[in-house]
């Protein structure tokens, strides 16, 4: 997931949803596991640093730094989860550092997340 356009003002959200992909009952980032990305998989109920350097260019010449991307509204992760192997999660989102739109969707990117537990 990538933003299109990036706002100039960078929204602060509080929280928002991910897709995960589940692999030997881990939660992998939903394109981790189709580009072969190593990871031990994320845990749920603790804060999780992105330690991901570098910048995604979404425009000529134009970049927003590499974080976590959630989607703002719970529809629009629904409507993301592609695989039966796919589950969308409620995350909390810390050190927010860009926000935007991808393919009309409020998306925003951090470098602090937390997965929050079942209820």
């Amino acid at each position: 997931m990538c933003l299109s356009t990036v706002d100039k003002k960078t929204k602060k959200f509080l929280y928002g949803w991910k897709v995960f992909s589940i692999r030997n009952k881990k939660l992998i980032g939903q394109f981790e596991t189709k580009r072969g990305y190593k990871t031990k998989g994320y845990p749920i109920g603790e804060w999780i640093n992105d330690v991901k350097t570098g910048e995604i260019e979404y425009s000529w010449k134009k970049y927003y730094k590499k974080g976590f991307h959630f989607y703002k509204y719970k529809i629009d992760g629904e409507n993301n989860v592609w695989l039966p192997r796919e589950v969308l999660k409620k995350v909390k989102m810390r050190n927010i550092i860009a926000s935007g739109i991808q393919l009309g969707r409020v998306v925003g990117v951090a470098k602090e997340m937390y997965i929050m537990e079942e209820i």
